[in-house]
């Protein structure tokens, strides 16, 4: 695992997240898309 922090650029590591139906979604599949990703901890 690389520690150093991205630049503009570079390209997104390959990620594979579960939407709230429980349906995967894949970055790599939103390739030539402009995709925002907004990441919050959320406490109960």
């Amino acid at each position: 695992m690389s520690t150093s922090s991205p630049t503009v650029g570079d390209l997104a590591p390959e990620v594979t997240l579960v939407d709230r139906d429980g349906t995967p979604w894949r970055l790599a599949e939103q390739r030539g898309h402009t995709v925002v990703a907004i990441f919050h901890r959320h406490i109960h």
